[in-house]
C-alpha cells in the first residue's frame, strides 16, 4: 500500500467517526437523557490552561 492511499483511508475513517458522532451518537444522548443537550461549560477552565 502506498502512503497516499493510507492517508485517504484515514481521513475517511475520521470522517466516518465525526459525522457518527454529529449525526448519531450526540443526538442519542440527547434523547436518552430526557432532551438535554451535553454540557461541557464545567471544563471551560481547562481550556488553554497549559502551563510554559
Amino acid at each position: 500500500m502506498s502512503w497516499s492511499y493510507l492517508i485517504h483511508i484515514a481521513l475517511g475513517v475520521a470522517l466516518f467517526i465525526q459525522l457518527l458522532s454529529t449525526f448519531v451518537t450526540e443526538p442519542l444522548i440527547v434523547r436518552l437523557t430526557n432532551g438535554e443537550p451535553s454540557d461541557f461549560s464545567s471544563f471551560d477552565d481547562l481550556a488553554g490552561n497549559e502551563k510554559n
